[in-house]
């Protein structure tokens, strides 16, 4: 399953109709997905339900469900809105084809309405304009309704790309998208007003489809395809060796829970760097771990030379953002070791101005503001148009994979990008992100492949959150949780996806 921006699905839907396989038929393709999903919803029993159509090809798809319904027991409304302009031929062959059924079309909305569901088709992809008028009065009558709600394609209202809302939107509770994942249901208040997402299969021909690489959907076949491979014959030597550097006063958590994930992981040997409190409380809650005291002076060719020895190196949890952090964050990026940046190293790259070519292994693990710092641009402008922020930042660093971490976590390598759509809200604390960050250090530096170690870590540390909603409320999930819950949801989709 693959994720598109809008631009590239509309030249999908063009490609198509030059292969033979034209738009009205990738509607009613696009109609039998919704009439497949209210089945699924009705569960057998007679509904109500009222189908709400737009001027372009949603409503075009709403239509066309019409149809599908008309043989059904199902008590049907349809409305579209008036128009002062003509439909495009697909919408209009399907207005015509309801006026010969005799299925009546309304143009006035219900005065006492009573609807099991209602299907939004009003607007689709294309919608890049803030909506008002009796735009918005429609939407505000659909949000009031006590019915379950079906966005198609998207939820009417939701910019496709940013996932922002443009003046009002549908709030669905159900999101039945066709082809492929729209980016902006996974992003920002997307992930709010889209509901459950569905990917439905219209039939795009093959040669359209694989003409674009697209976001891919992380599951559990392509984690455990990409999971470092255990050996009979090994070693610790195998497993590779990490160094993290971190925990200054008062931020001791933050670098204990990062190094307890790394170990959980599979990592061979792992080095921490930090001070003495930090280096006394890692010997007795992580004693696999080896400690070193951060050093007092800045002497860069003796910290040169003691980096070379590890396989990763993991800067940035609890750090601290003064003089000796942005110092230790300089001389590690500066190094010819693969690395990991979080947390403090993040603000130190952008606000101190660090960066440059680096030519081993790089990931950056930044949320929403430490994007803002790298890129030093305000949040309201990354909020506008995230995935140019993405790009920008690939520029910017251009050898580095990305694990940018909000509801949904993105992983940006090259040319290649993922989504990891599970996980939950019990994540959305202090510390969960140092959980993570030590999760994909313990896996690169077992294969030293970055963009495996980012999809597994990513969707192993959500899958972790989720076993864990099946026995406690994730009011309650701590970060140290995460880390205990690994050895069995591990095993589980290992197992599992044999």
């Amino acid at each position: 399953m693959y994720l598109y921006p809008a631009n590239e699905i509309r030249e999908m839907d063009e490609q198509a109709n030059a292969c033979g396989v034209l738009t009205i038929l990738l509607m009613e393709h696009a109609a039998l997905a919704l009439y497949e999903a209210i089945k699924r919803i009705a569960q057998g029993h007679t509904v109500s339900i009222a189908i709400m159509c737009g001027h372009g090809n949603n409503g075009g798809d709403g239509l066309a469900l019409a149809r599908l319904l008309e043989r059904t027991s199902h008590q049907v409304y349809v409305f579209q809105k008036p128009a002062n302009h003509t439909f495009s031929k697909d919408v209009q062959t399907q207005v015509d084809i309801l006026n010969k059924m005799g299925i009546k079309i309304q143009n006035q909305l219900p005065q006492n309405p009573s609807f099991d569901v209602i299907v939004d088709c009003i607007f689709g992809t294309g919608l890049n304009r803030v909506i008002g008028g009796d735009d918005e009065k429609l939407i505000d009558w659909i949000n009031a309704q006590q019915a379950y709600v079906i966005a198609c394609d998207i939820p009417s209202g939701l910019h496709a790309d940013s996932g922002q809302i443009m003046g009002c939107c549908v709030h669905a509770d159900e999101t039945i998208t066709f082809a492929a994942g729209k980016c902006g249901l996974y992003l920002q208040q997307g992930v709010e007003v889209s509901g459950k997402i569905q990917i439905a299969d219209i039939h795009m021909p093959y040669v359209v489809e694989r003409s674009y690489t697209g976001t891919r959907i992380i599951n559990a076949s392509l984690f455990c395809s990409m999971l470092p491979k255990r050996k009979l014959n090994s070693h610790k030597g195998t497993y590779g060796s990490a160094l993290m550097i971190g925990g200054r006063q008062g931020m001791s958590g933050a670098i204990i829970l990062a190094a307890k994930a790394a170990l959980r992981c599979g990592l061979g040997t792992l080095h921490v760097m930090s001070n003495h409190s930090v280096c006394d409380a890692l010997a007795v809650c992580a004693p696999e771990a080896i400690t070193h005291v951060l050093p007092d002076e800045h002497d860069k060719d003796a910290f040169q030379s003691f980096l070379r020895q590890f396989d990763c190196i993991v800067i940035g949890n609890g750090l601290g953002r003064d003089e000796d952090g942005a110092w230790l964050t300089a001389q590690v990026y500066q190094s010819e070791r693969p690395c990991i940046f979080d947390g403090d190293a993040l603000y130190l790259l952008g606000k101190r101005q660090i960066h440059g070519k680096r030519f081993a292994p790089t990931l950056f693990t930044p949320h929403p503001k430490e994007v803002s710092y790298l890129l030093d641009t305000e949040m309201e402008k990354l909020k506008k148009t995230p995935l140019e922020r993405f790009y920008e930042l690939q520029k910017r660093f251009p050898q580095a994979t990305f694990v940018l971490k909000d509801t949904k976590t993105w992983i940006i390598h090259g040319n290649h990008s993922y989504i990891n759509v599970i996980g939950n809200d019990g994540l959305a604390t202090g510390g969960s992100g140092d959980v993570l960050c030590g999760m994909i250090c313990g896996f690169f530096a077992q294969n030293k492949n970055m963009e495996a170690a980012a999809v597994t870590g990513v969707y192993l540390h959500a899958a972790c959150a989720d076993k864990l909603k099946k026995t406690q409320s994730t009011y309650s999930i701590l970060p140290h949780d995460v880390i205990h819950r690994i050895p069995d949801t591990l095993y589980d989709l290992l197992n599992t996806n044999r």
